[in-house]
């Protein structure tokens, strides 16, 4: 029982959410493609990817509209806090 156990445990595959991030300061219109965007200050976001991680998701990936330098700049702003609370 173990073994089947363990061998099962091995073939589960993680799975990485696709989280889509709207700004709505750099586009007001909200696009289509994205069906329930996050959205938020960049303290929100990196409170989103705390939990994401305490749901014991391991990875998460961003779609983020629009797809601009500041936006990615944001993006990044929210990981650094986000590993800050980590340390």
């Amino acid at each position: 029982m173990l073994a089947a156990l363990a061998e099962a445990t091995r073939q589960i595959q993680i799975v990485a959410p696709l989280i889509g991030l709207w700004f709505p300061e750099f586009r007001p219109e909200k696009p289509a493609f994205l069906e329930h965007p996050l959205t938020g200050t960049v303290r929100e976001i990196a409170a989103a990817i705390r939990g994401y991680a305490g749901l014991g998701v391991p990875h998460i990936m961003f779609q983020c509209w629009p797809y601009t330098e500041q936006v990615l700049d944001r993006l990044t702003e929210a990981v650094r806090l986000y590993k800050a609370d980590l340390a």
